[in-house]
């Protein structure tokens, strides 16, 4: 979606390919045919933290090699978060943070030119004496002034994938940002507590054209937080409904508990199935901690556990584990509140990550760098194999998460998965559910977890997925 909503900026303006790496056996001997191919004299990069950055280091490396005068521009959450790492790397001519606007065609063709724009909002750079220069953040672009995905550039097919919530499943967005600043989130380097949210009509009208024109039967939308404003989401539900769709989004649990019973009522009509949350922690002046905003509160994500229970509606609650300074006593509060949402509500999804610090000043970067904790400023070291698995949130290699709490965490993960087995694993057959909730179910209810043996050799007889790692 992020290659789309960049090529839509210059539909028709510029001539370009889309290239999704993450699908090709060799995407530096592929991505150098299609330069000498079509003779491109741009290579346009989107960055996330984590592998994505390990293997754009590596393309845009091997390509500035191959070709020299080729000018290779990062995006994406990396450039955003971490500008001054990510022109580390001698080969990148320039960043874009944030969210590019409508306009980012001008500054292209001005590269195209030969007289690069270096006014250009948002613009990464170097001076003439390499020192580098970023330009201001502009304004959150208006969604609704924003053209259509162009869908043609790509094998739409190729991305229809069967998923639990259906057997034609396609991304998709109709809001950007989000109004809360949480002290975890890297969302807030992309748009700093702003949002643009479509029109419940717009909205409508894009589902409309995936399920007609594409045949979808499932959509996964990727919204930093899909439901903002309870009028503007019961409209677009309302208007989605006769299209007989399943969907899933992201949402925060003090928006979703003021909804009427009315609004509840036309979401689960309109074929939502899902909703991750993030639930966050077992406390609340943890929660305060993380500048979490809003209203939320643990007895809040109990009293939305049992709401959506009633519209059989799935939460998906995620948690952040092992927060420092005391990443013990935290880890033990939210082990013992997500065994209380599972008694309220046990199909309730449960996701567990560890802390991975964002470069946003608070109260939780402050207690990590107290702990050890420092960025890296260079791209080869974004790119190690360690900091990949940080990005990832795997296996808590960070300076306060011991081996201890690593061993804690993966024996309760073990009895909450086997217990109750996450319904977005369709291979699961009713007979390996049963198998699984009746080995690990005693361990649940007696709250012993320790070397749980039998488990992780039943997880080898019977594999499963955990969606934190696995996704659908």
């Amino acid at each position: 979606m992020s290659l789309l909503a960049v090529a839509a900026t210059f539909e028709g303006k510029l001539p370009y390919e889309i290239v999704d790496a993450n699908h090709l056996a060799d995407p530096i001997e592929t991505l150098s045919d299609k330069v000498v191919q079509t003779d491109a004299r741009i290579l346009a990069l989107t960055v996330m933290p984590g592998p994505q950055t390990a293997s754009s280091f590596e393309i845009t490396l091997a390509l500035k090699r191959r070709f020299p005068d080729l000018v290779v521009v990062w995006g994406g959450y990396f450039p955003t978060m971490y500008p001054r790492a990510a022109m580390s790397c001698p080969a990148v001519d320039y960043g874009l943070k944030g969210y590019v606007n409508g306009d980012l065609g001008t500054f292209l063709q001005s590269v195209l030119d030969g007289t690069p724009d270096l006014s250009y909002p948002n613009l990464i750079y170097r001076d003439p004496q390499g020192e580098i220069i970023q330009n201001r953040m502009s304004k959150l672009v208006d969604i609704n002034s924003l053209p259509e995905f162009p869908y043609k550039a790509l094998d739409m097919e190729f991305y229809m994938r069967p998923t639990f919530l259906g057997s034609r499943t396609i991304g998709h967005h109709i809001s950007l940002g989000c109004p809360f600043k949480c002290g975890f989130c890297g969302v807030v380097s992309m748009v700093n507590g702003k949002t643009s949210a479509e029109t419940p009509d717009l909205g409508a009208r894009g589902v409309a054209r995936l399920v007609e024109e594409y045949g979808a039967n499932a959509i996964e939308f990727h919204d930093n937080n899909f439901f903002l404003g309870e009028a503007r989401t019961k409209s677009f539900c309302d208007q989605i409904a006769h299209h007989k769709i399943k969907w899933w989004a992201y949402g925060r649990g003090d928006t979703l508990l003021k909804y009427s019973e009315e609004t509840w009522a036309s979401m689960a009509a309109s074929g939502l199935k899902m909703v991750y949350i993030g639930a966050e922690t077992g406390s609340d002046a943890t929660l305060k901690k993380m500048n979490k905003g809003g209203k939320q509160t643990v007895n809040g994500i109990l009293q939305l556990a049992e709401t959506m229970r009633k519209f059989d509606i799935v939460p998906e609650f995620s948690f952040i584990i092992g927060n420092p300074p005391d990443p013990v006593t935290d880890m033990d509060e939210t082990l013992e509140f997500i065994k209380k949402i599972k008694v309220m509500n046990p199909g309730s999804e449960i996701i567990l990550y560890s802390y991975t610090p964002v470069p946003q000043e608070g109260e939780m970067l402050q207690s990590a760098e107290d702990a050890g904790f420092v960025f890296p400023t260079e791209i080869e070291e974004w790119s190690s194999e360690h900091w990949q698995r940080i990005c990832q949130r795997r296996d808590g290699e960070l300076p306060w998460i011991t081996e201890k709490i690593r061993r804690k965490l993966r024996n309760f993960r073990l009895v909450i998965d086997s217990t109750f087995p996450t319904v977005t694993d369709e291979n699961l057959s009713p007979m390996k559910r049963t198998i699984l909730r009746t080995a690990g179910r005693w361990r649940f209810a007696t709250n012993f977890h320790y070397g749980p043996y039998e488990l992780r050799l039943l997880n080898k007889l019977i594999p499963y997925q955990r969606p934190e790692t696995a996704g659908f």
